[in-house]
């Protein structure tokens, strides 16, 4: 039986969807591919959510090692906090959860700045029961360890905890730990969730 649900931020309870993001504001396809591809997906934003380099030392690095985008890679540094949309649906599956008595936690990939950005403005520090966040623990998912920390923190049973995430590695790490997971990539994942809950009681009862 399910008694805990842990959300990931990124891409379940915030969009994570720079390109688009940047789309709407009216820079050009190519030049939001190549930027964002140059700045979410490098290995220096990682170190940066897993609170390695602050982020004044992060758009350097990336500045000195795409000189020639030096100037969009300021540009795009200056917005991308709004790149972090609240995803209406999902936040709603949240209070759901959290209403019919269900513990509800956050495990995150995510750098300080991010955390302040959405807790405030989705006012999680409230909403959750507890949450493990990459910048504070030095540690990324799918590392174990945090996983582990999750459980261990909050006293909680892996093998009652549904976990959230649009990534598979992130949610084949938490199996390997004993934890139920799924992968959610669609806006119907507050359908999916409370689905599987049901069919989890169910066979619990049988």
């Amino acid at each position: 039986m399910i008694r805990a649900v842990v959300f990931d931020c990124g891409n379940v309870l915030n969009a994570f969807q720079p390109i688009a993001y940047y789309r709407k504001q009216g820079y050009e396809k190519t030049l939001c591919e190549r930027i964002c591809k140059e700045m979410f997906q490098s290995e220096e934003w990682q170190r940066y959510d897993q609170g390695l380099l602050t982020f004044s030392s992060l758009i350097e690095k990336l500045k000195e090692k795409y000189q020639e985008d030096a100037k969009w890679i300021d540009v795009f540094a200056k917005q991308w906090l709004y790149v972090l949309e609240m995803i209406p649906a999902h936040q709603q599956l949240l209070d759901e959860l959290s209403e019919q008595g269900y513990r509800v936690y956050l495990l995150s990939n995510i750098a300080q700045e991010s955390w302040d950005y959405v807790s405030k403005k989705g006012n999680y520090r409230k909403r959750f029961d507890g949450w493990v966040l990459s910048f504070e623990e030095k540690l990324i998912k799918p590392q174990e360890q945090i996983y582990r920390i999750l459980l261990e923190r909050y006293q909680l049973d892996a093998k009652e905890c549904l976990f959230l995430d649009d990534l598979q590695s992130n949610v084949e790490a938490a199996r390997k730990i004993g934890m139920q997971a799924l992968q959610v990539t669609s806006q119907d994942m507050r359908k999916t969730v409370w689905r599987y809950i049901k069919e989890q009681a169910n066979e619990g009862t049988k």
